[in-house]
Formats: structure tokens, sequence, C-alpha cells
């Protein structure tokens, strides 16, 4: 066993060989590395930078193209050609590489250019031009043969080379009016690099190329001498290569960011720099960092001997006191004759570590005993606890299930009182709208007219209102049904036509119906709650727009046999509702502006009422946009092709007569009374009569919808005596 006097000998004399050895193998072999892989990275970094500006000057000068295509006088009227080519100059001033910029209408004449350069010329064949017909277009460097005629040689005698940006104009009204397009002199490729070269570069023997995605070198220019950079130098981000010559070069490449997302330039930046001059400062640092190891060693070999010899004298005389204390000496006097203040506290902390320990097993025992009998206490009180927290459980369970007793049975008187409440205003409601179509008969002042006007409007939203608080009630106590049968496509359209055109008419809106291409034209489902749903929805549309018109659109997906998923779109141009109540906007009584000072009205109950209905018919409901942009309510239903209608023949007519005067009969009883529950009898009775009517169906809907139950009666009447059998008489 050494003692420490000797271990120390030997840690300062390996400790020598152990810093200055490795120092000198890390310069020779990683730091040679490292430098090299930060050179590589610096390199990447300068390709990186100078592909992120040139990026950027295609995409500034490709929006700059794009905004002025976007400029009103352009989007509609006639070109003024001497005010676009104004336009276009001040452009060109702003930017000197811009060597043309110009307009060319639709069937590619140049209307207006820049010094008037190439006006009247054809450049429908010019692929600048052709591809700016269908959207923005950056085009790869070439020459352009037509343009350099107008333009000043260079001096060199090379070919003029250029990239296009090209936009098309699109007019107000979505139809394309011409292409706008500009030619950049490739010189700026130039300026952004020296800019780059003066800022970024340092050491004058860096290189800098732009190659396309052919591979090919297109900057600097090397026409006549096609210059291609080793394939692992384009593929990866940094390497190393000779380049196909004797001289071992650094390389990185990096990608320029495509101007548009339809554009496919594939350009890359090459940056590359001679691995000699990378390595020359590792060659200057490992001669240094030999001088200083050698000079350290010696430095160690003196201090070795006098070092050793002070530190290990204390540290014995340590280790003496410490066997001591193991042989249960606790009376030991660990005092030292040494001066060193870190060993005197470290003898006098032993000495305090091993009263310390002695003190704490006492201590340890006698708090054993203590948590023993405290837990025993403690045991008991929880046992107790847990007895009494059962009881008030089955107390608490008791109390709930009598409240939640309690809150059903008002739930239930609430659905009573609102279904009676409802059916009780429906009856002074109906005389109040029958009154008021007999008052717009006999009234001819315009001023009357437009009050009672207002009032069956009123009236009108009144009804809806009362009608959406009972299907409320009724799909609360399930008692809400959907009745499926087959409809006319264009019955559900005048249905929902007729139902809006008084919220429509208040507002001046119009409602435009698109109809998707092959669409049935009768189907099966509940026509009357789909009407409903809709009309609830162009209502709210109507609502919450200042602006028209309001639009819906029918959409049929692919079928599969009879079945079919219809959607239902109704989009406005309203205000839009916020996201954090988007949500909500289906829950009970819930609005988008719900503050007591809002601007519409409303209880919140339609949009409820729509998402019950439209779950009854298995469908679902939603809504897009944002706030400011107007909303798009949808809903999508699955319903089923409905069965071709037989035809019915004169000679069968008679035969399903007294059928047919059954139906008919209280509905004609109900239009003679001028009682305004005509109007729905007849909504459910019109489908199936309307070969009786003929041509005269389309007036006596209109008469029904209008409460002119007068005219409605005359009309019914004729068409009856008009087919009855026998000698004309109804009976």
């Amino acid at each position: 066993m050494q003692t420490f006097k000797k271990r120390l000998a030997k840690l300062f004399g390996l400790t020598t060989l152990a810093i200055g050895l490795p120092t000198y193998i890390y310069v020779d072999q990683v730091y040679t590395q490292r430098l090299r892989d930060d050179k590589l990275e610096g390199l990447h970094n300068l390709a990186v930078s100078v592909a992120a500006v040139l990026s950027e000057n295609l995409k500034e000068r490709q929006r700059e193209i794009s905004l002025l295509a976007e400029a009103p006088y352009l989007k509609s009227g006639p070109i003024d050609a001497p005010q676009l080519e104004h336009v276009l100059d001040r452009l060109k001033e702003t930017y000197p590489n811009y060597a043309w910029i110009g307009y060319a209408d639709v069937s590619g004449e140049v209307l207006a250019s820049t010094n008037g350069l190439l006006v009247k010329a054809d450049v429908s064949t010019r692929p600048w031009f052709i591809q700016g017909q269908t959207g923005q277009y950056v085009g790869d460097l070439h020459e352009a043969l037509l343009l350099s005629k107008h333009l000043p040689a260079p001096a060199d005698g090379r070919a003029i080379r250029f990239i296009d940006f090209t936009a098309p104009v699109v007019g107000a009204d979505g139809t394309l009016r011409g292409v706008l397009g500009a030619h950049a002199h490739w010189a700026w490729a130039d300026d952004v690099t020296q800019i780059l070269r003066t800022n970024r570069i340092t050491s004058g023997d860096i290189d800098i190329y732009i190659v396309n995605k052919d591979g090919v070198v297109i900057y600097p220019d090397t026409t006549g001498t096609e210059v291609r950079p080793p394939a692992n130098v384009l593929q990866t981000a940094f390497t190393t290569d000779s380049w196909n010559g004797s001289r071992p070069y650094a390389s990185a490449s990096a990608s320029l960011t495509e101007p548009l997302s339809t554009s496919s330039l594939g350009w890359k930046v090459v940056a590359r720099q001679p691995m000699d001059s990378i390595l020359a400062d590792v060659k200057a640092l490992k001669e240094t960092l030999l001088a200083v190891v050698l000079t350290a060693a010696l430095l160690l070999i003196v201090l070795i001997g006098y070092l050793a010899s002070r530190l290990s004298q204390p540290v014995e005389q340590l280790s003496r006191f410490a066997r001591r204390i193991e042989e249960g000496d606790e009376q030991i006097d660990l005092n030292t004759e040494t001066q060193t203040t870190e060993i005197q506290q470290t003898l006098h902390s032993v000495k305090r570590i091993a009263q310390t320990l002695i003190d704490r097993k006492t201590a340890l025992l006698d708090a054993n005993r203590d948590l023993e009998h405290r837990i025993a206490e403690r045991t008991a009180e929880l046992q107790q606890h847990k007895h009494h927290l059962e009881d008030l459980v089955i107390a608490r369970t008791r109390e709930l299930a009598s409240a939640r007793d309690r809150a059903e049975a008002a739930h239930q008187a609430k659905n009573l009182l609102l279904a009676n409440i409802s059916h009780e205003l429906r009856t002074p409601l109906h005389h109040i709208t029958s009154l008021n179509s007999l008052m717009k008969r006999e009234v001819a002042a315009p001023k009357a007219l437009d009050r009672i006007e207002k009032i069956h409007q009123a009236s009108q939203r009144l009804a809806r209102l009362i009608n959406n608080l009972l299907d409320t009630v009724h799909t609360e106590t399930a008692q809400l049904e959907i009745i499926p049968q087959d409809f006319e496509l264009a019955e559900l359209l005048r249905q929902i036509n007729q139902s809006s055109h008084g919220a429509l008419a208040s507002k001046g809106f119009s409602l435009e119906t698109r109809v998707s291409a092959g669409m049935p034209d009768r189907l099966h489902g509940d026509m009357n709650r789909l009407a409903q749903v809709t009309t609830e929805l162009i209502d709210n549309a109507i609502k919450f727009s200042d602006t028209g018109p309001v639009i819906l659109r029918i959409q049929a997906p692919l079928t599969e046999g009879s079945h079919l998923r219809v959607r239902f779109e109704v989009e406005d141009k309203g205000i839009g509702i916020p996201v954090e109540l988007q949500e909500h906007i289906f829950e009970l009584f819930t609005q988008g502006d719900p503050s007591p000072t809002r601007k519409y009205g409303g209880v919140g109950l339609g949009l409820q009422l729509c998402k019950r209905l439209v779950d009854l018919m298995a469908g679902e409901i939603g809504l897009n946009r944002n706030t400011g942009q107007g909303c798009l309510f949808w809903i999508e239903v699955p319903l089923t092709l409905g069965q071709a209608r037989p035809v019915t023949s004169s000679d069968a007519l008679p035969q399903n007569w007294k059928m047919i005067l059954e139906e008919l009969a209280p509905v004609l009883t109900l239009l003679e009374l001028g009682d305004v529950a005509a109007q729905p009898a007849w909504d459910a009775l019109a489908p199936r009569i309307r070969h009786l009517l003929g041509g005269d169906h389309e007036a006596c809907n209109t008469a029904v919808a209008n409460y002119d139950f007068e005219t409605a009666l005359t009309i019914l009447t004729r068409a009856i005596e008009k087919t009855a059998p026998g000698d004309g008489s109804t009976g």
C-alpha cells in the first residue's frame, strides 16, 4: 500500500502527461475536425443567407406585380394605356433591374409597357403569358430574344438573361381581362451576392454559385463553358470535394424557397472555400500549443516535491485520529499542530459528528415509542369518523333524490304551462290574422295598407315563435314526431319562399336558390320539418344582415341506391358569430349577442329547435365562417328517392271523386269562414290535389299564402265544378 505522499507525487506526474498529451492530440485531431466542421457550417450559413435573400427578392418582385394586377383601374372599365404606362414606368424606377414591365390583353397583344417597348406586339405564345392566364407565375432564367433587340447590348457581348414575373388581371365579375408581366435583368443576382460578400464574407477565397434544377451554374455567367458542381455537393448541406480538380474544397449548399407554391425553380446556392485555407489556423495553433505544454511540464516537476510534502503531513495525522475513534476512543484529543484551518475544522467536525450520532440514536428510540402510541390513537379516531361519514352520505343521497324528483315535477309543469299558453295564444292570433286579411281587401289607402302589411308580418313572426315554443316543449316531452312522406322538391322550395317572403320584403332582400345538377325531383322525408328548419335559418340570416342577398343551396352527394344525404346551406353577409359563442349557439336560449342592449331581437329558441328537429331526422347541423364575414349554416339529412307520381286519367277521376271531396270539405269550410287555420290545412293537402287545379295550382297557393281566402275559395269551387262527373253538380 502506497502512502499519500507517494500517491500525490505520482498524481502530479501523471497530471502533466494527462494534460499535455491529450491536449496536443485534441488540437491535432478533434479541434482540426471541429474547425473544419465550423467552417463548413459557416459556409452553409452563408449559402442559406444568400438563398434567403434571393428568395425574398423573388417574392418581393412577384408581390409587386400581383399587387399592381389588383389595381381598381385594371379590374373594371376600359384600360387607360397612357396612365398604365406611367404607373409601370414609376415601378421600374423603384427597382432598376426591371428590364421591362407590360400589360397584354387576353388575345396576347401588349397594350402598355415601360418606355413603350413591344407595344402592339403579340406575346400570346410566350410562356410567361400562357402561364400568367391561369395564375401567378415566376419563370426560370432564360434569354428574351424579342426584348433583347430593344435593349443596349452588354459590354462583354454575352446574351441578356431575364426572370419572368406575371399575374393575371381578373375583372370584378371574375373574368380574365389580361396578364401583367415583368422581365427582371439577371444582373440583380450579382448585386445581391456582392452586397452579401461585402457584409458577410471576410475571406477573399470564398466562391458563391447559383445552380438551377438541372445542376447547371447560372451565376456567375458561364456561357460557353458549362459548369456543374459535383452531385454530392448538391445533395447534402455541406461536404468536401475536389470539384474535378487536384485542390480539395469545402462546399455547402442551400435551396431557395420557392416564391410561389405553384412554382418549381429548384435553384440552389453553393458556397466553397479551399481546405488549405481553412486549416491554416490549426497549423499555427498546434505549434504554439506544443511550446506551452513543454514549459508547463517543467514547472510542474519543480512543484511536485514541495507540494507533496506540505499536503501529506496533516492528512496522515488525521488518519491516525480516525483509527482511534474507530476503536471506540470517544475522549480522544483531536488537536493537531497543523496551521491549516481546513484540517483543524475537519478534526473538530469529526468529533462533533461522533457525539451527535450517539445523541440521535437515543432520541430516535424515544421518538419511535411515542410514534407507535400516536398511531394507535389516530387509527381509533379514523374508524369513528368513517362511520359518521357513511351516515352523512346516506342522508345526503336521500336529499338529492328528493330534490331531483321535485325538479323533474317542476320541469313537467313548466312544459305543460308553455304548451297550454301556446295553444291559447294561437286562437286570438288566428282571428287577428283573419281580420287583418279582410281589412287588407277592404282598405285602399297606401299608408293603411302598409300598416296592415306590417301587422301581417308581425303576426307571421309571432305565429312562428309560438310554433317554435310549442315544438320545443314537444321535443322535451318526446311528443314531436317526424312524419316522412313523398314530396316534390319544387313544393318544398315554394313553401320555403312563401314562409320567408314577408321577412325578405321587410328588408328588400332577395333569396337566391341554387339547386345542384342531378338533384331528384321527388324525395321521401318530412317536408314540413325540412321547410321549418330551413325557413328558421333564412329568417336568422335576414335578421342579422344589413345587406343581401341570402343564398340557399341544396346539394346532393353520391347516392347508394335510393338513399342519399342532402345538404342545405344558408349563407348571409351579416355580422357573423364570435368564435367563443359558436360552440354554444345551438343551446337553448343562446344568442350571438346576449347583452341587454343588443341590436337584434329574439329569445334564442330557433337554432336550438332546429338542432333538435335535425337530430330527430338523424341529420347534422353546423356553421362555418368567423365574426365579420357573415355565416354559413348547413344541415345534412338522410332522405330517400320518392316514388314516381302516378298520372290520374280523366276516366278514373269519377271513381276517386268522393274521396277528393271528403278531403277538400274541411278546407273549403275554413276558407269560407276566413279562418287562418285554412292555411296549414291547405299546405298539407295541396300536393295531393295538384291534378285537380292544373294551371291554377300556383294561383291558389299564392292566394292562401296572402290570406286571400275568397279568391282561393273561388278557384277551388270553379275547379270542382269543372272536373266533377255528371251534370256539373258538386254533390
